[in-house]
């Protein structure tokens, strides 16, 4: 799925499972963004949608790039990205993801999702078993600010950060969220 400016939130993606989507034209990621979506200026409403075993450098699943989606109610599971393993979030975007799934995906920097120059609201979402060497379910970078709101945060496994890694310039709000049994073989096991 392609969705630029024209494609408004009065566009609604309802119950559509996107599974085994590459974006790897060219062997082994190369420089291939959204292996599911890829969603520019756009805005379109995906309402309980399965995301499924997609691949890609940028967003193994969906690569978020100066647009304002939103995800309500959808999984993502063994996706696979280089930044991002299921969602990749950047340019000044701004998505809201409210009672989303997020496991089993698998990246260098955020098994689940890779934020940066960007502004993701997350709400009362899941994030497990996601796996990273950087930031197992979340890598926040470059001035992003994402705010986590009642989300749970269990499973996930890196070698630094297991729930979280955030570098010196992000900022952003955890809030009233579980953080538990997250591992980390070198340091931060939660954070």
């Amino acid at each position: 799925i392609r969705a630029d400016e024209t494609i408004t939130q009065a566009t609604i993606i309802d119950g559509v499972q996107i599974t085994a989507g590459n974006a790897d034209l060219n062997g082994i990621f190369s420089d291939q963004t959204g292996g599911g979506a890829y969603i520019f200026t756009g805005a379109p409403s995906f309402i309980d949608c399965t995301f499924h075993g997609n691949a890609a450098e940028f967003g193994g699943a969906v690569l978020v790039d100066n647009a304002n989606p939103t995800f309500t109610d959808c999984i993502f599971e063994n996706n696979l990205g280089e930044f991002g393993g299921a969602i990749y979030v950047y340019n000044m975007s701004s998505p809201v993801l409210e009672r989303i799934t997020v496991t089993g995906n698998d990246a260098e920097l955020g098994g689940g999702i890779y934020s940066t120059q960007s502004t993701p609201t997350i709400i009362n979402s899941i994030f497990r078993g996601n796996t990273a060497t950087l930031g197992g379910a979340a890598y926040d970078s470059n001035e992003a600010a994402p705010e986590y709101t009642n989300c749970i945060f269990q499973g996930n496994s890196a070698e630094l950060g297991g729930a979280f890694y955030c570098n010196t310039t992000s900022t952003g709000a955890v809030i009233n969220c579980s953080i538990q049994g997250n591992l980390a073989s070198v340091e931060g096991g939660g954070v």
